[in-house]
């Protein structure tokens, strides 16, 4: 875990609660903590986790080995995405090995499941059944679905033969990137981004900007999409604007808004291409539209037929899909399309194929093919007017995350959708399906070749920095050559047919060149498996690193008063070690980024996010490190790392983040 410099206002902390074997039984409770318990279970309930765990730290203080207490913060932290002390407080009521509530198995299950770890999210929610619960309790908890989902996970493991990668940076950015659309030829594609240069400028309360509708055309010569800009004309506008499909001849787009005194919980607009090339004002789709939410639409390539999804009276689950006609120039009124393929739960992200009779989904549901989260299905209408059995595309474009917005090209051999893949992300990207060694509309296998997974992180041997570079991945046999950039998190990922040699290439800037001869393997059986393979990178120039933290992404955190509370002694000691860094290392420099939560104007908050930032600099400045070698930026309430909808999530975004770096 990276260092947290906090102001005096906070104190330095790791991990909360990591106890040692030594510590002494729980004491009874006392009639105040027993209230005390009650309302941290109440918070929990009205999903207050802040408040919940405030409580329950106070009450785990003189009860750490009691398995009430820390099944009670394993929830709360689950609930706040904090995994890590989540599993250390799971892991505590196991060792602890009493009696607690039967819903702790359902939690413990729920967890182990957002972890991919089918087998033992299943005997979790088994334990959960042992206990007898009420027949209420167990039709609440839907554990039936979830040992179902568990038993299908597990019995389909086996992968489809395709490769998964993310689009380059010419599409995806460090901003949520997401809903792919494409049309007939392959060569248009429209996203949805929530990048800072909107339209509006303005932020939605989730700390994120309002999302815009971007295009990217397909270059041939580079056989990569040319760099995503907005598009052109008035489709998007000052607050959120998402495309949810673009027609196959590429000159209507459908698009989601939520407007303000205008649509009650989001529509349908319809929006069409002029012959200037640019996009007209999205007007509403009347014919389709409830005043319930209604999103992810998708016409037919003849332009008849209409599918979207809505949450209106009468569905069978939450969002539904609806499907409405054009006869005679009008559109008929919309049709559930059934419970062979609407479930309880929620559906998302349509697609209807040019061949005008499969139709791709996003759903919650279908727990006996479902892996977790969101899983892509498809579903295709019979000569008898009946839609098939949803069937999962099954993995690695399924994940036990969600992956949602599928589209596929009209011959079939690649394919983009929405997912989070990457380590410590939580913005979405758009990744790429290479099928040309599998059929997704027949479910066909065209090649025996198997596939290994190549994974890896790219660093500084000496700083242990996470690295940029060019990755170069040559096939010895058939001087086949796989290249990508890897990011700034160093981490690269590429699904290579195994059982082969393969040279590998890193191109870095300052660094001596690395080459690399290894074989790929397989795994048993057709199964895919993961080959690592971490790369350290030699720097051309030499330094003395003091401590190898130092070179990764280090935060202080501010109170919300101001930003003119003195630095604390603990805090001081960090700064310190930066200053001895800096001046062993003359080639680096440092960047200090500040951040604000949400409060307030946005002008205010760039002001008072650089002068967060300042404080720091004037620090080093005052401790021998030249201003040249100070990069100061002010980010205002960009780039949340936390939901500033509570006070501990505003508390995390009031930051100021330090990184060294070489130019």
């Amino acid at each position: 875990m990276g260092l947290k410099l906090l102001l005096s206002t906070l104190v330095l902390t790791g991990s909360i609660g990591m106890l040692s074997a030594k510590d002494k039984d729980s004491t009874a409770f006392t009639v105040k903590e027993k209230y005390q318990l009650r309302r941290g279970d109440f918070a929990v309930k009205s999903a207050d986790y802040e408040s919940a765990l405030t409580i329950y730290l106070e009450l785990y203080t003189n009860h750490k080995d009691d398995a009430q207490i820390n099944a009670s913060l394993a929830k709360a932290y689950f609930e706040s995405n904090n995994l890590l002390d989540a599993e250390y407080h799971f892991t505590r009521v196991t060792e602890i090995n009493k009696d607690v509530d039967a819903y702790f198995y359902m939690d413990y299950g729920h967890y182990l499941l957002s972890k991919g770890e089918y087998e033992k999210a299943l005997t979790q929610f088994e334990n959960f059944k042992k206990k007898e619960p009420k027949t209420k309790d167990l039709k609440f908890s839907q554990v039936e679905n979830y040992i179902l989902q568990c038993k299908g996970a597990i019995a389909n493991k086996e992968n489809i033969k395709v490769q998964v990668k993310a689009l380059s940076n010419t599409v995806n950015s460090e901003y949520t990137d997401a809903a792919p659309g494409i049309t007939a030829d392959g060569k248009t594609l429209i996203f949805n981004s929530r990048r800072p240069v909107n339209k509006g400028g303005q932020m939605a309360p989730d700390g994120q900007f309002f999302e815009d509708v971007y295009i990217a055309t397909w270059n041939e010569k580079t056989n990569n999409w040319n760099e995503a800009v907005p598009v052109e004309g008035v489709v998007n506008t000052n607050e959120h604007d998402a495309a949810t499909s673009i027609s196959a001849d590429g000159q209507q787009m459908l698009v989601y808004q939520n407007i303000l005194g205008v649509t009650k919980s989001g529509d349908i607009y319809l929006s069409n291409k002029g012959s200037n090339g640019r996009w007209g004002r999205a007007k509403a789709f009347e014919e389709i539209n409830s005043g319930f939410f209604e999103s992810s639409a998708c016409f037919s390539a003849d332009g008849k037929k209409v599918f979207f999804i809505s949450e209106r009276k009468k569905g069978l689950g939450n969002g539904d899909i609806y499907f409405s006609e054009k006869v005679d120039g009008k559109w008929s009124k919309p049709k559930n399309i059934g419970d062979v393929v609407n479930t309880p739960e929620d559906e998302v992200g349509l697609f209807l194929h040019p061949d005008g009779k499969t139709l791709f989904f996003a759903s919650k549901g279908h727990f006996e093919q479902n892996y977790g989260g969101y899983d892509i299905f498809k579903t295709v209408l019979g000569e008898d007017g009946v839609w098939s059995k949803p069937q999962n595309l099954g993995s690695p474009v399924n994940t036990y995350r969600d992956e949602r917005h599928f589209v596929l090209n009209t011959e079939g051999d690649r394919g983009y959708f929405t997912a989070q893949r990457q380590v410590g992300r939580t913005d979405l990207d758009i990744y790429e399906v290479d099928f040309s060694k599998y059929n997704p509309m027949t479910g066909e296998t065209l090649a025996e070749t198997q596939f290994t997974i190549l994974k890896g992180l790219i660093s500084d041997s000496k700083t242990g920095s996470k690295l940029t570079g060019q990755l170069i991945v040559t096939d010895l046999e058939t001087n086949e050559v796989s290249m990508m950039e890897v990011d700034e998190e160093g981490e690269f990922f590429m699904t290579l047919p195994g059982n082969k040699k393969y040279n590998l290439a890193v191109i870095k800037e300052g660094y001596n060149a690395f080459r690399q001869e290894f074989f790929l393997p397989v795994g048993n059986d057709s199964e895919t498996i993961t080959f690592e393979n971490d790369i350290l990178l030699e720097s051309e120039r030499e330094i003395e690193v003091i401590d190898k933290r130092l070179f990764s992404v280090q935060i202080v955190r501010f109170d919300k008063a101001s930003a003119k509370a003195e630095f604390s002694k603990e805090v001081k000691t960090e700064l310190d070690l930066f200053v001895e860094q800096l001046k062993k290392a003359p080639s680096y420099f440092v960047e200090l980024s500040g951040y604000t939560d949400n409060t307030g104007s946005v002008s205010g908050n760039k002001k008072l996010s650089k002068q967060r930032a300042s404080m720091v600099a004037t620090y080093f400045k005052d401790h021998g490190i030249d201003s040249s070698r100070i990069v100061i930026v002010g980010h205002g309430p960009e780039k949340a790392i936390a939901d500033n909808s509570t006070e501990e999530g505003r508390a995390q975004n009031r930051r100021v983040e330090i990184k060294l770096f070489e130019k």
